[in-house]
């Protein structure tokens, strides 16, 4: 079961009885007399709720604001979706859409985390493998998490790097590692297909390497077509950025918090928090 139907509500179909249409009635019968009616209320209506009805998730609240088309639709619907997870608050919510902030390492670490059930981390070593993450830090426990689940190991200078920014492809290597690293369909490379060779275009990122086979996975389309997520304004949008200065694609750009909290919607709806 995904993350979106853990988190679900029971869908409540009301059959709103106006006060008009009340009233209507009422009168054809002449029991309630004309003088009455600036004073009546419409009747409070017990919503009903049909046996075997599906759960609203939220990733369907989501979707509702998506196609009330209004004005800041991606950024509302990826925020509206954290919140109903129980990622943010209420406020958090607002000042992260007033503002863009980039996300840290640790951060996207604890949330999926929490994304995962928060379970016990067991057999936790005496002596920390990171510099700056102490065995008392109450992030010890997250950060060996993800260690032991080999989402990320960490620095090569022997440190966790906590509060560092991270990435856009370190968010999208994060996710990958946690689902397990799903086999995707790496298309056979053809040179004349490319203006310029793949290791000139894309010098960071090589042909069929684990970091492009998590962009092949979490942009795969057929599976998010499925959930109904190929959308111009939402779909998961990863930078691959042109350097002006060296003339050649590198990855460069800081993950805020709207890509991290769309690139886990997306996850969830791939499965990567059924592992």
């Amino acid at each position: 079961m995904m993350l979106r139907q853990l988190f679900a509500h029971p869908t409540k179909r009301a059959i709103q009885a106006g006060g008009t249409v009340l009233l209507a009635g009422a009168m054809v019968c002449g029991s309630v007399p004309a003088y009455s009616l600036g004073v009546l209320k419409p009747r409070q209506v017990t919503p009903i709720v049909h046996p075997n009805e599906p759960a609203v998730t939220c990733n369907d609240r989501a979707e509702y604001e998506y196609y009330r088309n209004d004005g800041e639709l991606g950024r509302r619907v990826i925020f509206n979706w954290a919140q109903c997870v129980g990622l943010i608050s209420e406020y958090q919510k607002h000042q992260m859409v007033k503002k863009d902030s980039v996300i840290s390492r640790g951060q996207f670490v604890e949330y999926l985390y929490r994304l995962s059930g928060s379970p016990e981390v067991k057999n936790l070593p005496a002596q920390s493998p990171y510099g700056d993450i102490k065995t008392d830090d109450p992030r010890f426990p997250v950060v060996m998490w993800a260690r032991q689940r080999g989402i990320t190991w960490g620095w090569s200078d022997g440190n966790f790097h906590y509060d560092t920014p991270a990435g856009d492809s370190t968010i999208v290597l994060m996710l990958y590692r946690l689902a397990g690293k799903p086999d995707v369909n790496v298309p056979e490379y053809h040179r004349e297909a490319w203006s310029d060779p793949w290791d000139k275009e894309w010098p960071n990122m090589p042909y069929g390497s684990e970091l492009h086979k998590a962009y092949l996975w979490i942009t795969q389309k057929i599976s998010l077509e499925k959930e109904g997520y190929i959308n111009e304004y939402y779909n998961v949008r990863f930078g691959m950025n042109f350097n002006a200065q060296s003339g050649k694609n590198s990855w460069f750009t800081f993950a805020e918090y709207d890509l991290a909290f769309s690139a886990l919607r997306v996850a969830d709806s791939l499965g990567a928090f059924d592992k």
